[in-house]
């Protein structure tokens, strides 16, 4: 079963947001539908990069929780650090 998650929206709806730039474009003329496709290819680059950092931070980042419930006024707070 597949799982929606909150990056997967993002990056399908940078991906629908990036086509729907450039197909608008497409029918622009001159510099107006050349800035269009521009737009449009910055969009889908950044869904990649974005993309990628989520792919990274997923296969070499650890979420550890601490807690030191020992202490006056009990403290939680979360660390990353890398696998």
């Amino acid at each position: 079963m597949a799982v929606i998650t909150a990056p997967l929206m993002i990056f399908v709806l940078g991906i629908v947001a990036s086509f729907y730039l450039l197909i608008r474009s497409r029918d622009s003329p001159g510099e107006e539908g050349t800035i269009g496709v521009l737009n449009a290819s910055m969009g889908f680059s950044a869904v990649g990069i974005i993309g990628s950092g989520w792919t990274w931070a997923i296969h070499n980042l650890s979420l550890i929780h601490i807690s030191e419930p020992t202490r006056q006024a009990e403290i939680s707070y979360a660390v990353f650090c890398l696998k």
